[in-house]
């Protein structure tokens, strides 16, 4: 925030780059961008709830507080999870207006729909559209929350998502990068995964070719590459790590860290 309004930053450089057409008044509780589509940008405000502007130009006012994830669909629409809530809700991306309403724990969002686990146990797995109709299902195979997340702005369509099973990270082009067989060895695309003790939640980033990836433990970040190799290891700060723009970015309370590549 800066002389009464708030304002978006590059990431790499610092400079400023839109000022929002955001209330200051209205604000007071801090301003979140959740995602930007083309030249809309999407805010959670703590005092306010989901807001859409495009550049100086407030676009509409959804009154959703606390978004826990957000998500830009297929055919111009918009999933929002609701936090502490078992319920999310598909809105139009043009007005805010709430398409449909679905009360499931924890969906995996799909470009064109979302997936729940049915039977933990079998495993089980059911695919919905954005109205809640139900599409397929799926069983046999545990199916990992594979890298790029939903979360970080990459969806594939549901019938993706069901075939991948245990897989775990993917290059940019849908390719499994980082995956397991059916004995539960860890592979990539040059062979067996020489590293032990490497669980699936440990790996929070991939590069866009499969080659690299980025694994966080705690507070340490390490990039190796697909044969294990440990190409760097450095402290982040407690907190959040999102990637952004090819960065890596640990937000925590009270500090910011951005990741600049290394000349």
């Amino acid at each position: 925030m800066a002389d009464s309004t708030w304002q978006v930053a590059d990431i790499a450089t610092g400079d400023i780059v839109d000022d929002l057409a955001v209330d200051s008044s209205k604000a007071y509780g801090g301003v979140h961008i959740s995602a930007r589509v083309d030249d809309v940008v999407l805010l959670d405000i703590s005092s306010v709830g989901l807001f859409a502007v495009n550049g100086e130009e407030a676009l509409w006012e959804a009154g959703i507080e606390a978004p826990t994830e957000l998500h830009v669909l297929d055919d111009g629409l918009l999933a929002v999870t609701l936090g502490g809530a078992n319920e999310s809700r598909v809105l139009n991306l043009d007005t805010g207006e709430t398409i449909t309403t679905i009360h499931r724990d924890d969906p995996v969002w799909a470009a064109d729909g979302y997936i729940v686990e049915n039977d933990p146990d079998a495993p089980e797995y059911a695919a919905f559209d954005v109205d809640g109709d139900s599409v397929d299902t799926s069983s046999g195979k545990p199916m990992h929350a594979f890298v790029p997340t939903p979360a970080e702005g990459v969806l594939f369509p549901v019938e993706e998502h069901l075939a991948a099973g245990p897989v775990i990270a993917v290059a940019a082009d849908g390719t499994p990068a980082h995956f397991e067989n059916e004995s539960g060895k860890v592979f990539t695309q040059d062979g067996e995964f020489g590293v032990d003790g490497v669980e699936p939640y440990d790996v929070a980033g991939v590069s866009a070719d499969g080659s690299l990836f980025l694994l966080k433990a705690g507070q340490e970040l390490t990039l190796i590459d697909s044969e294990g190799n440990e190409l760097l290891t450095r402290p982040a700060a407690e907190g959040n790590l999102i990637i952004a723009s090819g960065y890596f970015v640990c937000d925590s309370k009270n500090t910011t860290e951005v990741f600049l590549p290394q000349e």
